[in-house]
């Protein structure tokens, strides 16, 4: 089947890198269109095609990855040939909006709604798939083979998406987040700032790796390296102080409701 992107920005050009970068798509059968000719002149090198327009896109492609805007995407879709999108399969990134919604669009296609994030860019990724689609078997095979090979795929229901979109679709940033934060104490504390940020992603890939490999639970892990009268107990005790738990917390909720928010528009 021929593979089409509408939308070449960092997202829906790592989801193609990936699946072409491991093999499980061919160059030959990508074909991508985006209103910034820049954004798809960078993909070029992958060996895709580009096209002339989201209608020269869908007259070549049975499967369609839909990478764009959540506000742009109405816009977007009412100027595509609506006979062009008869049958066509429809892959969904888009942040907050639904299946529902996109059907209303787009009726006589079927639709798998996703939730990647930007670790796809290394495969790293972690993606969830809406259980509520009508995508046939072959197709459904197609988008795990190609997002398995960007990282892991979960199953989950619609309603908790928007939900996934501010916790795991936005991850890479909060880590990002953290990352730069314990740099900081670190330089403060006289350590350069370059060892400090290789130490500090470093101790985050062998602690997410050592969670999942083990299947410890985090206080468990927490545990490990926290000694009665210690060091790390007197910085746990100050991330405690510092209500860390809630701000991660109150950071999901805002992002769960701006995803939501997106959706409606």
């Amino acid at each position: 089947m021929m593979i089409g992107l509408i939308g070449c920005g960092n997202m829906g050009s790592a989801i193609i890198k990936g699946g072409i970068t491991s093999k499980v798509l061919k160059g030959s059968e990508v074909f991508v269109y985006d209103v910034v000719e820049q954004s798809m002149n960078k993909m070029l090198e992958m060996g895709i095609n580009k096209c002339k327009s989201n209608d020269d896109l869908l007259e070549k492609c049975d499967i369609i990855i839909l990478a764009t805007k959540p506000q742009y995407t109405q816009e977007i879709i009412e100027a595509i040939n609506p006979g062009l999108l008869k049958n066509k399969a429809i892959i969904s990134i888009l942040a907050g909006m639904k299946t529902n919604t996109l059907k209303e669009m787009m009726p006589d296609t079927r639709i798998l709604r996703v939730m990647p994030n930007t670790a796809a860019l290394v495969f790293e990724g972690a993606t969830v798939f809406s259980l509520s689609t009508d995508f046939f078997e072959e197709e459904k095979d197609i988008a795990k083979n190609l997002f398995n090979s960007i990282g892991k795929i979960e199953w989950i229901e619609e309603n908790l998406i928007d939900a996934i979109s501010g916790f795991s679709g936005a991850g890479p940033a909060y880590v990002a987040m953290i990352i730069e934060a314990m740099s900081d104490g670190a330089v403060k504390q006289g350590i350069p700032r370059k060892v400090a940020y290789q130490l500090a992603a470093q101790t985050l890939l062998g602690s997410a790796k050592l969670f999942l490999e083990t299947q410890m639970s985090p206080s468990q892990m927490k545990d490990m390296v926290t000694s009665p009268g210690g060091v790390t107990i007197a910085g746990v005790e100050a991330l405690e102080k510092g209500n860390i738990r809630y701000a991660f917390m109150d950071c999901i909720d805002a992002a769960t409701k701006r995803a939501k928010e997106l959706g409606q528009k």
